[in-house]
């Protein structure tokens, strides 16, 4: 696998048939040139143009050396053999944390630290199936303090052993990245690396990416198991454990490690391989001119077993963007918290759900912690298509201390704007605050979440942006003073009232394109999104979220993804790339260890029954009283004409009648329709397509007859 051919360093032999006697004198001999090359000598061929042609082939021969290592190195890394694979297993399921000793890529091969890895979760699943057999066996009415006693040594080994091997491979994990760090600096301070040594480091990085996955999911998999089996004990006996175990838990907080400070480094050096040590360079236009473009928007839920993997699979192709690349990054710069405002009648919320024309969502934005100076006012209007405009979202900053006065209309905008020094600036501030004054905005609901966000610095044609960990939290002052005279709670309580927050199950992942007109979007962002690692919610809005779940009472329409909610996301692992092709390793093909926290038993995943919350029977009910509310104005017409017109009237009154009868009958059959959908989980179609024919219809013939 070597590049390239080295030079004899001793001239070739040559065999002359002569006497041992004989001399040759050295006048009389002389070195024959090789001939390989005569054919394209008397070919006409310059020898400048046959070196070219050496260089080029030199050049082929390289890419082919090249590719044979890395599918090498790729086999060796992602396959081995099964005997190293079995000996790991064994090793891990027997020996278990004496192994992590011993856990470094210079003792074990790859393959086998997958076998350790898998014995020792066998083992940690082997001693959860031990303790459940201990709970089965030992009924309630005979389990004594000594079982207890038992009991509780057993769970506070398996946790010792959980915490140690998370906590000693999280360390190995650091010292791989600290030295593949130091590498990719000094070879990309090399004056010519060579495109081998760039792709051997990023081979490392690949498998660096495997191990923070394979942690991940183990530490997952067994937080989940302790959750289980408290759980069961709980259930099973007479004593209550989870509570005092959850203690225990927080003293070895094995689950709560954060990994993005490790993604967000090993995306640093990615980007460095793939700039092969550049600096880059951008335009946050670039590509051509804006109406070249095709600008589009989805998002999706990512269940929180598969949020790492989906970090890890985006930043091989696009690094972590980080605001401030001077400052090292800690995990509260990731924080980012919202303040929505909306009146009493709900306006914001109903234009945003219907995507009317124009519809607008108000916030105060920050980033980081509460302390936060700087505050952006932001404003997103939405505009439909016909209009031949483009959806904007337009901001500005102030200052904390000036916000309250700004948004009461005693801090004018014109001493704002002599510190924002734009016009356009100038512009927003005043609409701003227009809407708020006239529109009588108050703030309503908070909103909180982590955000890893994935693009190339000045290029905005690939965005990505992933949140985590989303909370949101009531602002209004409906019953209880929150906010106050304040744009938002000054000192939230915690632990909050349940009313008041609602933490929402999922992380949520915006993909925002700019492609040319009929340009696919980018191979790698296919495979993502159709993949089971995502479901996909088309116009997911936090905001309209938060306000259906907290708000309900006051509002009249819902966002259809809320039965979606009831609904385990979760699907069938399979590879990302599913039409059979060949994957190169820049691609990580994960399969994930789907893990059910729901399923308490443990057996194998099945079919639960769904629990269909009270608030789809209530908006079921608020549209059947929507049609009713109708049809009694229609009735109210048609008495007043029956009673105070003439025979052309009553006539319009008997056929305003029968149409409000028909009406509520129709609506009567919709509202029954609809709740056997609802019992029957029946994923069919539940929007109205022939109610809304049926009643203009109506209504013109009641008209028409009118005039008749």
């Amino acid at each position: 696998y070597g590049i390239g051919k080295k030079t004899s360093e001793q001239p070739s032999p040559f065999y002359i048939n002569c006497s041992l006697s004989d001399y040759i004198p050295p006048k009389e001999t002389k070195i024959i040139s090789p001939a390989e090359l005569d054919r394209l000598r008397k070919s006409g061929f310059s020898e400048q143009d046959i070196q070219q042609l050496q260089l080029q082939l030199q050049q082929i021969e390289i890419k082919k050396v090249q590719a044979n290592n890395r599918q090498r190195q790729a086999d060796e890394l992602a396959e081995g053999t099964y005997r190293e694979m079995t000996l790991g297993f064994i090793l891990g399921l027997f020996l278990g944390i004496i192994c992590l000793f011993w856990f470094r890529k210079s003792v074990f091969s790859k393959r086998k630290q997958w076998g350790i890895l898998l014995g020792m979760i066998f083992n940690i699943s082997f001693d959860y199936e031990q303790l459940k057999t201990i709970l089965k066996q030992r009924p309630k009415e005979v389990w004594s303090e000594q079982d207890e006693s038992e009991f509780i040594e057993k769970l506070e080994t398996d946790l010792s052993k959980v915490y140690n091997f998370q906590k000693t491979k999280y360390n190995e994990i650091q010292n791989l990245m600290e030295t593949a760090h130091s590498r990719v600096n000094k070879l990309c301070q090399k004056p010519s690396p060579g495109e081998e040594e760039f792709a051997l480091s990023e081979l490392e990085l690949t498998s660096i990416i495997h191990d923070i996955h394979d942690l991940a999911k183990f530490s997952r998999l067994n937080y989940t198991g302790f959750l289980k089996i408290t759980k069961k004990h709980d259930k099973m006996t007479d004593w209550r454990l989870r509570p005092i175990f959850s203690v225990r838990l927080n003293s070895k907080p094995f689950y709560k490690e954060n990994y993005d400070i490790l993604i967000v480094r090993i995306s640093y050096l990615y980007d460095r391989i793939r700039t092969r040590g550049r600096e880059r360079g951008g335009d946050s236009g670039a590509g051509g001119k804006q109406s070249a473009f095709v600008r589009n928007t989805t998002k999706y839920w990512i269940h929180p077993d598969n949020i790492t993997d989906v970090k890890l699979i985006i930043l091989q192709h696009l690094p972590v963007l980080v605001f401030n690349p001077n400052k090292e990054f800690v995990p509260e710069d990731s924080a980012v918290s919202s303040v929505y405002f909306d009146n009493d009648d709900f306006e914001l919320y109903n234009g945003r759900l219907e995507k009317t024309e124009g519809a607008e969502a108000i916030r105060m934005r920050w980033y980081g912690g509460i302390d936060q100076k700087t505050i952006y006012v932001e404003r997103k209007q939405h505009h439909e298509d016909w209009t031949g405009e483009k959806s904007v979202k337009a901001r500005f900053p102030i200052k904390e201390k000036y916000l309250d006065a700004y948004l009461n209309g005693e801090y004018t905008v014109d001493a704002l704007c002599q510190k924002l020094g734009s016009e356009e600036s100038r512009q927003l501030a005043e609409e701003i605050q227009y809407t708020i004054l006239v529109r009588k905005l108050h703030p309503t609901l908070r909103t909180f979440y982590h955000r890893t966000a994935f693009q190339l610095p000045g290029d905005a044609r690939v965005r990505i942006s992933l949140d985590s960990e989303l909370c949101m939290v009531r602002e209004d002052n409906e019953g209880k003073k929150r906010s106050g005279d304040h744009w938002r709670q000054t000192g939230i309580e915690y632990p909050f009232r349940s009313s008041d927050v609602c933490r929402f199950p999922y992380a949520v992942l915006e993909v925002k394109l700019q492609t040319h007109v009929g340009q696919e979007p980018p191979e790698w962002i296919t495979d993502l999104v159709q993949s089971h690692l995502v479901e996909s919610v088309p116009k997911f809005s936090k905001f309209i979220h938060g306000c259906a779940t907290l708000l309900e009472e006051k509002i009249s329409l819902l966002p259809f993804w809320l039965p979606q909610m009831d609904v385990d996301i979760r699907k069938p692992c399979r590879a990302l790339n599913a039409q059979g092709r060949q994957d190169d390793q820049d691609s990580l093909r994960i399969h994930t260890t789907t893990v059910n926290s729901n399923d308490e038993e443990g057996e194998s995943s099945r079919l639960s029954v769904l629990t269909v919350p009270p608030k789809t029977f209530m908006a079921n009910e608020r549209t059947f009283f929507s049609w009713l509310h109708f049809t009694l104005l229609l009735n109210v017409l048609a008495v007043g004409l029956l009673h105070f017109s003439d025979y052309s009237g009553r006539l319009a009154a008997i056929a305003l009648t029968m149409v409000s009868v028909i009406i509520m009958l129709y609506a009567l059959y919709n509202y029954h329709c609809r709740i056997r959908y609802i019992l029957e989980q029946n994923p069919g179609d539940y929007s109205d397509k022939y109610g809304p024919i049926l009643l203009t219809s109506c209504i013109i013939s009641s008209i028409a007859l009118n005039f008749y």
